[in-house]
Formats: C-alpha cells, sequence, structure tokens
C-alpha cells in the first residue's frame, strides 16, 4: 500500500466536500449524481461513491474510501440495519456475509491502516449528507460489521463489553452531536424545502430543526399563523406526537 497517497486523496477528497459547504457555513446536501462525478485527483476524476455498492473503493486505491448508508422513508425497514452498539458507537454493516468479499477487504485495510473514510448518509432520495471523517475501530466478524468511530475521542475509547457507563454515554452524545443532529436538521429542512414552516423564511443558515417531544424552543406572537407542511406526507410531523406535546404546554406551569 502507498500510504502517502491513500492519505492524500482522502484529504483532497474532504477538502472538496468542506469547499462546497464552504467549511460547514452554508447548507449544500450533496445529490448521487454529483458524487458520482467525484472531484480533480491527480489529474483525473475521483468519484466519492459507486454507482450502486454501499461501500465505494476507487481504482489505485487498497482501502474503501467512503460507506453510504442509503435513504430509508419513514415507516420502512432499512435494507442495512447500521445501528447504535451498546457501547455508544455506530456500527456498519458488512456487504453481504461473506467477509473475504472485497468490499469487505477494503473496509479491513482501511481499519488495520487506521485511515479515515466518509459515511454518506442519505436524507433523502439519492440525496446524501456527508459525515467525515469516520474510522473504522473494531470488527465484529460473527454480527458481520465494523465498529466505526465518528470522533477522535471515540477513536481511543472501549469497545463492546469493556465500555463503561460513562464512557458509553460520552460515546452516545459523540454520536449524537457528530451524525444524528446533523442528519436530523438536514432531514427536516429537506422535507420543509428549504423554509421555515411559520414565517416561510429560506436563508437556510438561519433554520433550525427540533424535535416536537422535549423541545426547548419557545415560541411567541405565532398564534393563528398557519404551518407550512411537507409535500410528502410521509415527511410530515406526527399527528399523536403533537397532540401529546400540546397536552403537555397546556399543563405547564
Amino acid at each position: 500500500m502507498d500510504e502517502p497517497y491513500e492519505h492524500a486523496v482522502r484529504m483532497a477528497a474532504m477538502d472538496w466536500l468542506d469547499r462546497c459547504t464552504d467549511f460547514g457555513r452554508s447548507f449544500h446536501l450533496f445529490p448521487s449524481q454529483e458524487l458520482r462525478q467525484g472531484f480533480r485527483s491527480h489529474g483525473g476524476a475521483m468519484p466519492l461513491v459507486g454507482p450502486q455498492q454501499g461501500i465505494w473503493k476507487p481504482k489505485g486505491l487498497s482501502a474503501a474510501l467512503s460507506i453510504r448508508t442509503t435513504y430509508t422513508p419513514p415507516g420502512e425497514p432499512p435494507p442495512y440495519e447500521d445501528a447504535l452498539g451498546g457501547d455508544g458507537c455506530l456500527r456498519y454493516k458488512y456487504r453481504g456475509q461473506d467477509p473475504r468479499h472485497a468490499d469487505n477487504r477494503a473496509l479491513r485495510v482501511a481499519m488495520e491502516h487506521a485511515l479515515p473514510l466518509i459515511w454518506f448518509w442519505g436524507v433523502a432520495p439519492a440525496v446524501y449528507e456527508a459525515i467525515r471523517p469516520v474510522w473504522l475501530i473494531a470488527e465484529e466478524a460473527s454480527a458481520h460489521q465494523f465498529v466505526v468511530a465518528v470522533d477522535e475521542a471515540q477513536r481511543v475509547a472501549a469497545v463492546g463489553g469493556a465500555a463503561t457507563e460513562t464512557g458509553r454515554r460520552y460515546a452516545e452524545r459523540l454520536t449524537c452531536l457528530r451524525v444524528r443532529q446533523p442528519l436530523f436538521r438536514a432531514q427536516v429542512i429537506t422535507a420543509y424545502d428549504q423554509c421555515c414552516a411559520m414565517c416561510r423564511l429560506k436563508y437556510v443558515s438561519l433554520l433550525d430543526a427540533a424535535h416536537i417531544l422535549r423541545d426547548g424552543h419557545g415560541l411567541q406572537e405565532m398564534q393563528g399563523v398557519r404551518l407550512h407542511l411537507p409535500s410528502a406526507r410521509r415527511a410530515r410531523p406526527d399527528p399523536a406526537r403533537l397532540e401529546e406535546r400540546w397536552e403537555e404546554f397546556r399543563h405547564a406551569g
């Protein structure tokens, strides 16, 4: 393996993603077509995802460059369960169940050489949020999956049953900050057509997303304002949760 080249390609890929988002200052999601076109690297085009597969190792690299979790509509089961483990870290499933499959070997090489990857999460059909960098820190062959660290601190945390309760809660907090909150915001803003549900503001950098239950935000002088709802019914707020939140608000001291 040419480790300097492997690292150089990854840094160039992440720099390209950073520039697309103005280094986090602008809201930019990535259509799959844009990711397949990729960026310029060493005189040629370097795709960031493959045509279909979730694990992507471009030609010329020894290790996987990116992993992908496709969008699942509300209420439907995902094709792969990239779930949170008991240690607070996320898991990424093998391609199939054969650990010797070329894609799974490409992930193992990335893990063994501590190479950073990009995790593309679907927030709408064929549209992705880029979580980067992430690292593979362990393999759980019996469950056909790898353990993923989404933060430098998770890379040195205990994995699996050895994790303490404090360590698990800390790891979960990092996962929430690095993955869950950005994905939730991207999904909500996309569902609402990048427009505020109340005031119709379309300046995305000022928009935020809040959960219905246990929401810490307060709104005043909005009585009678009709909410803007997503055009897709499956993306709309759950009426039962809205009712529960309204009752909680009504009985608040």
